[in-house]
């Protein structure tokens, strides 16, 4: 599973958007182009010494970070309020909320150890169908709903330790992530 550096202690939150249907020459260009545009509008900026413990991130909240959070703060001072852009296939988990996704057609939750194969699978291979032993619906793995789930992508942006992001900014940088996106919200 995907981790990240934690800042220890108290607890981490990230939001992170996942692309799904990249390949890697695609989110490499979808990076940059998404990099751009956040250090463009001033949501972030360069971090002057990315790798410390108290800021591992490449970024920091830029000047106008609250302009895409709901709240009037980013606290800037938090441990790992950064924000990082990965290219590379990976796991991307909720930490210790994990919950299985449901079902698109009749909500039923997918079975716990199936998933984590599903996943390891979609990690190695292509992303799997996800067959509901409930009412046989199929679909790819990433289309089954869940607050808590994890998804595999080439390509995702981080938010640590922010608060929630505003939907009309999530929408606007998902577009930029391709056609097939997902958020995973990640608790540690």
């Amino acid at each position: 599973m995907h981790r990240r550096v934690r800042s220890g202690g108290m607890s981490d939150h990230e939001v992170t958007l996942v692309a799904l249907s990249l390949t890697p020459v695609q989110a490499v260009a979808h990076a940059a182009q998404i990099r751009e545009w956040l250090l463009s509008a001033s949501v972030i900026e360069q971090n002057p010494i990315p790798g410390t413990l108290a800021d591992p991130s490449e970024f920091l909240p830029g000047p106008q970070a609250e302009a895409v959070a709901t709240e009037d703060e980013v606290n800037r001072a938090l441990t790992n309020s950064g924000v990082d852009i990965v290219v590379g296939r990976q796991v991307f988990d909720s930490g210790e909320n994990l919950e299985p996704p449901t079902c698109p057609a009749c909500a039923t939750m997918l079975d716990s150890d199936t998933y984590i194969d599903l996943l390891d699978d979609w990690l190695r291979t292509a992303e799997p169908l996800a067959t509901c032993a409930a009412c046989a619906h199929a679909a790819l793995l990433g289309d089954w709903a869940g607050e808590w789930t994890c998804q595999v992508g080439e390509l995702d942006v981080c938010f640590n330790n922010w608060p929630p992001l505003r939907p009309e900014f999530t929408q606007e940088l998902g577009r930029r992530l391709g056609s097939r996106w997902r958020v995973v919200y990640g608790h540690y």
